[in-house]
């Protein structure tokens, strides 16, 4: 991928919509993020850029798209070096929220069959929230 100042070090693809018509057209799309925390997201089809973002030069532990919620497809879960959970529109690049966690966590995964659900693994502990929202931080443990 080009225009990135450090070397990627993680990607993941959007999930696809199962539907598609000439007004929402099949998009292929893929969040890449370099050494230096700097995210792109890609148009793979058009071979262009989409937005970029970054949580100041804090790198990327991990990342996953978040499934359909609140009727938007375009939100990306970020855990930054920092051990800060963030929740960006992966379209206008903007930070939805953020939220510091005291542990370092590792990296997440959210359940196949409800967004709601994420696991985040930490050095300590699996940290389970079962009440996620893309439009507001998780409460404190």
């Amino acid at each position: 991928v080009d225009h990135q100042s450090g070397f990627d070090h993680k990607v993941k693809w959007a999930p696809q919509s199962s539907t598609h018509t000439l007004g929402d057209p099949y998009t292929l799309r893929l969040a890449a993020a370099d050494t230096t925390g700097r995210i792109i997201v890609w148009d793979v089809n058009q071979a262009a850029q989409r937005a970029e973002f970054a949580d100041s030069s804090k790198s990327v532990v991990d990342m996953a798209w978040i499934g359909l919620q609140s009727g938007c497809r375009d939100l990306l879960a970020v855990i930054h070096a920092s051990s800060t959970l963030a929740v960006w529109n992966a379209e206008s690049g903007v930070c939805c929220w953020k939220k510091s966690v005291g542990d370092t966590l590792l990296s997440m995964s959210f359940d196949p069959f409800d967004c709601a659900r994420l696991a985040l693994r930490s050095t300590e502990c699996l940290l389970l929230i079962s009440d996620f929202s893309a439009m507001k931080p998780p409460p404190s443990p």
